[in-house]
């Protein structure tokens, strides 16, 4: 569950981010946003440079 925590909590920072970029308006940032997106690739860099993965190397998901 922490796991799907973390991505949507990053959704609500991409949505957060377009809207401090462009100036939009809120209603048209969320049309931008909404819908199903696929997990294409994660991945954490640690304080001394290693890499990890919470979903695994190849990790799959959706987020709807």
């Amino acid at each position: 569950m922490k796991k799907i925590t973390k991505l949507v909590f990053a959704m609500g920072l991409l949505g957060i981010g377009v809207l401090a970029q462009t100036g939009q308006d809120e209603a048209e940032v969320r049309r931008k946003i909404v819908g199903t997106w696929k997990l294409v690739s994660e991945e954490i860099t640690l304080e001394d440079g290693g890499k990890t993965h919470d979903f695994g190397s190849r990790g799959k998901g959706y987020l709807i």
